[in-house]
């Protein structure tokens, strides 16, 4: 595993580099301080591929895990489907401490963004893609949110 520190000023991370990292998460969320829930939103596709090895992960660093999906396409890249992450967030009962992963790029990347950003600029955020980890510190000074970038 190799580690790469970016430091663009205030809002430094680390980027953790590794095959297998998926298998890492649940262990790499604890480390950011994160307990007990922790909930997936991806799309079918990517959960498809990724979304058990992420969701196990999790389930053995004992976190509470469910998975959220946003169909396919740049057609739900809305306030609409944010707002429906929203209601089945609250449902689920996410709260400030719940670590939230958007496992997936384009279309799910965005979303996780935009709805932090709307919504909930204190929840910690993790944006999961395939190989890379990224610690990083949010623009807000809210504790780091972290990504495994493909």
């Amino acid at each position: 595993m190799e580690k790469i520190d970016v430091k663009p000023g205030q809002n430094s991370y680390s980027i953790i580099i590794g095959a297998g990292i998926l298998a890492q998460t649940g262990e790499k969320i604890k480390e950011l301080d994160l307990r007990d829930k922790a909930v997936i939103i991806t799309n079918p596709t990517v959960n498809k591929l990724y979304g058990a090895a992420v969701r196990q992960s999790l389930i053995d660093a004992e976190f509470k895990t469910t998975v959220l999906a946003v169909p396919d396409g740049e057609e739900y890249k809305t306030l609409e489907s944010a707002g429906k992450l929203y209601e089945q967030l609250a449902e689920w009962g996410a709260e400030r401490s719940t670590a939230i992963l958007a496992l997936g790029g384009g279309v799910i990347g965005d979303l996780q963004v935009l709805w932090r950003r709307l919504t909930c600029a204190a929840c910690r955020w993790c944006s999961c893609r395939q190989l890379y980890w990224r610690s990083a510190t949010a623009a807000s000074g809210v504790k780091p949110p972290s990504t495994i970038n493909n």
